[in-house]
């Protein structure tokens, strides 16, 4: 009993200083966290070459009374990551260039552009804080969450619902391997539109997928979705998938294996929910743009590297 009465003092403060350290202990570790998902992204975007893939774009859209998306075309094209730029060209086109995606694919519905790496520069390399959102389970994979929220005064994102174009504010939601901090999903979600801008909802996700471009590995886009919903109740949708991920050499020839002819074609079967295509009465077209920075550079007077594909 003595020797119990002589230890609880020592038992005592042991608890204390436990609970101190319990609860210094959380601060630390977002911090922490945050510094090497920075750290790793950093890295990761810095190694990331010049590469180029075809993308296939899957447009659709539905009215307030439909549950199901009806299938406006399916488009094909290539797009290359270049010294931080996009380049886009119809496949079979002697060059890629930059050039506007929108006004490239032409027809209806929502198209979007950055998800290369032009989003994750903004998010990783930029000066607004990114926040530890918590543990989390991803298909059954433990993941940890991270959140960054940029107001319309600190962004540099663009949504053009013709004939309105404005900067948006906006929230990042994004999921990164527990162990190995690997890029696993990424979400963005308008929060704030400019005044007159005819869109109450637009949202992108990107799931990521491991590559090996130029004999290395790199996370890269598998599957986009962008959703815009205008204030008419009008809904489109946008899917987009990469395949033949290889690297670009800009002079250099690119060949794929199984080329599509060149130019929007419509498909000729829906995807999953969708109905058959059919015109988009009443559907102007609607993107969102990549980060204002990025879509500066290809203003006039920017220089437009040039390759070629047989």
């Amino acid at each position: 009993m003595r020797l119990l009465e002589r230890m609880l003092p020592c038992l005592l403060a042991t608890a204390a200083a436990g609970a101190l350290w319990g609860a210094s202990e959380t601060p630390d570790r977002e911090a922490i966290l945050v510094a090497r998902v920075r750290a790793v992204m950093g890295e990761m975007l810095h190694r990331l070459p010049d590469y180029t893939c075809v993308e296939t774009i899957e447009r659709s859209a539905r009215n307030p009374s439909q549950t199901k998306f009806r299938l406006l075309d399916r488009v094909r094209v290539e797009v290359a990551y270049f010294k931080g730029s996009e380049l886009y060209a119809w496949p079979g086109a002697p060059k890629l260039e930059e050039r506007d995606l929108a006004e490239m694919v032409g027809g209806e519905g929502a198209i979007g552009t950055g998800d290369f790496a032009l989003h994750l520069m903004a998010v990783y390399r930029g000066m607004v804080p990114l926040h530890f959102a918590g543990d989390d389970t991803l298909r059954g994979r433990a993941v940890v969450k991270f959140t960054q929220t940029v107001p319309i005064a600190l962004s540099n994102y663009m949504v053009y619902a013709p004939p309105v174009k404005g900067v948006v504010g906006y929230e990042v939601t994004a999921w990164h391997d527990a162990q190995s901090l690997d890029l696993l999903r990424f979400e963005l979600r308008v929060t704030e539109f400019p005044a007159g801008m005819p869109i109450r909802k637009a949202f992108k996700a990107i799931e990521y997928q491991d590559l090996t471009v130029g004999g290395s590995g790199f996370r890269l886009p598998a599957v986009t979705e962008l959703t815009m919903l205008r204030d008419t109740g009008l809904e489109g949708r946008t899917l987009s998938t990469f395949a033949h991920c290889r690297q670009y050499l800009g002079e250099s020839t690119i060949t794929y294996g199984d080329p599509e002819p060149a130019g929007p074609q419509q498909a000729a079967a829906g995807a999953e929910g969708a109905e058959e295509p059919q015109a988009a009465a009443g559907l102007p077209g609607a993107w969102l743009q990549r980060p204002e920075a990025a879509w500066a550079a290809s203003q006039p007077g920017s220089r437009t590297p040039r390759g070629r594909r047989s």
